[in-house]
């Protein structure tokens, strides 16, 4: 009884050794900090699109269903109260409205005609190239 029990744990062992093997074909190679931060920024390039959809989306589906809930209070006022379907109305607005809230943000904090954005590091070191620091901040 005990002997198909043991051959099917070690199948299940092989399986996920094929698995992982197929996952991962080649040994990992070191990278230096300049590369690895050049990919994370490459890849998270899009992030913020991807944010921005998330929300209008989400935003989008509350109102609706605030708008829903609206009509069924219409419908049956004792059975469904009105502020249901305003706070998702309301909660649905402020979530799609998230993104353009953001972007103000993130321009209202640029000096002159300079906007923010991502500085590409040459090196490490070219963070604090020219900067002083002053306690924890960089000036």
């Amino acid at each position: 009884m005990k002997a198909p029990i043991f051959w099917a744990e070690i199948l299940k062992g092989l399986t996920l050794a094929l698995v992982v093997a197929a996952a991962w074909p080649h040994a990992a190679h070191a990278q230096n900090m300049q590369t690895t931060a050049a990919a994370i920024v490459e890849a998270m390039k899009d992030l913020p699109t991807i944010i921005s959809g998330i929300a209008y989306t989400f935003g989008g589906i509350l109102v609706l269903g605030g708008a829903n809930k609206l009509k069924m209070h219409a419908e049956n006022p004792s059975q469904t109260p009105m502020s249901h379907g305003i706070v998702r109305i309301g909660v649905g607005g402020v979530i799609a409205g998230l993104p353009p809230f953001m972007a103000w943000v993130n321009n209202s904090l640029a000096i002159g005609n300079n906007k923010l954005g991502f500085k590409r590091m040459d090196k490490i070191s070219s963070l604090l190239d020219g900067h002083s620091v002053v306690g924890s901040f960089v000036s």
